[in-house]
């Protein structure tokens, strides 16, 4: 067997801990907007991100999605797709869609 260290493992640990740490920015500036009387569900998931927030969604009683769209406008929309509109689509339950100013 070789000493050699299998790349592959590396990456995937350093992307995880990337993720991580990016997915706990993301929350932690969140958190700062939330009235301190509101709760939320803080999740990582992988996959199609419409689907599996829709997924996601389904499985939380009393759920609600409050997320930000990035403005693309209908040609960026066309070409590149829009997760939020997919998700207000897909979702079991209320979606608001907040317009990146």
């Amino acid at each position: 067997m070789n000493d050699l260290v299998n790349t592959d493992l590396v990456d995937e640990q350093r992307f995880a801990r990337l993720r991580e740490k990016s997915a706990e920015n993301a929350f932690a500036a969140a958190r700062k907007q939330l009235d301190k009387d509101i709760s939320a569900e803080e999740a990582i998931l992988d996959g199609d991100p419409a689907k599996v927030i829709a997924d996601y969604a389904g499985k939380l009683p009393d759920c609600m999605i409050i997320m930000g769209a990035r403005g693309l406008g209908q040609v960026g929309q066309m070409l590149l797709g829009s997760v939020s509109h997919r998700v207000l689509h897909q979702a079991p339950c209320p979606v608001t869609i907040v317009k990146h100013t």
